[in-house]
């Protein structure tokens, strides 16, 4: 798996994307415990998801227990059970919504505005998942398990072809496709160098992105010809 270009991702547990911006470690996880109260099923569920996602994100996996994640969600460790069988059937879960959530920035053109459009919403999402994002970068979410391998690379690909779509290029051709794999890598450099460095705003970040993403488009087009 190509662990440096991560389109994010990549489950809905930051605020909605778009909200914002642009638009045309070892330790136990210090998660706040909130008091237990009555939920309905799928309110529970996406607590125990969001929980797990700040936890994750903080510690390694192996550090994360199913005790300090029902306390920190408000619940039982038999209530957390009753929705996700094991620690790793919640990290996978965790995991496959954080990859999925670029997939659902909203339809736009192909083009320079329809590109600075969905790159503003998707730095949106990184900002509000921005510890998660810092973990996959370093690949902490990835300990060896090929399902979470699996979807993080179904996921890369799925926003590969969205990229493809916006800069008009066949996502059928290998040299296209390269040409945009090059690119998601110059996006986590950017994004360390934002994120982490702090020696880029968003701001300047994102007329990098669509920049870049405007100049492979134009250089590989004449390619194919």
């Amino acid at each position: 798996m190509r662990a440096a270009a991560v389109p994010v991702a990549p489950a809905a547990v930051g605020p909605a994307p778009g909200r914002r911006g642009y638009r045309a470690g070892v330790s136990t996880p210090e998660v706040d415990a909130p008091r237990r109260e009555r939920l309905e099923h799928d309110d529970r569920r996406d607590r125990i998801i969001a929980v797990a996602q700040q936890a994750f994100a903080r510690s390694p996996y192996e550090s994360v227990s199913i005790r300090e994640l029902a306390e920190a969600a408000g619940t039982t460790r038999t209530n957390l059970h009753y929705y996700f069988r094991t620690k790793r059937d919640l990290y996978v879960e965790v995991v496959t919504r954080f990859a999925h959530l670029p997939l659902r920035l909203g339809p736009v053109e192909a083009g320079p505005a329809g590109a600075a459009e969905v790159l503003g919403r998707w730095l949106d999402l990184v900002e509000d998942n921005s510890e998660t994002f810092r973990a996959l970068l370093a690949s902490q979410l990835h300990p060896g398990d090929p399902e979470v391998g699996g979807v993080l690379t179904d996921s890369l690909i799925a926003w590969e072809d969205r990229l493809l779509g916006l800069v008009e290029l066949d996502p059928a051709d290998p040299s296209a496709r390269a040409a945009i794999r090059s690119y998601q890598a110059m996006v986590s450099g950017t994004c360390d160098q934002w994120l982490n460095r702090r020696t880029l705003t968003k701001a300047q970040v994102h007329a990098l992105l669509c920049g870049c993403l405007l100049a492979v488009g134009a250089a590989m087009r004449p390619a194919r010809h």
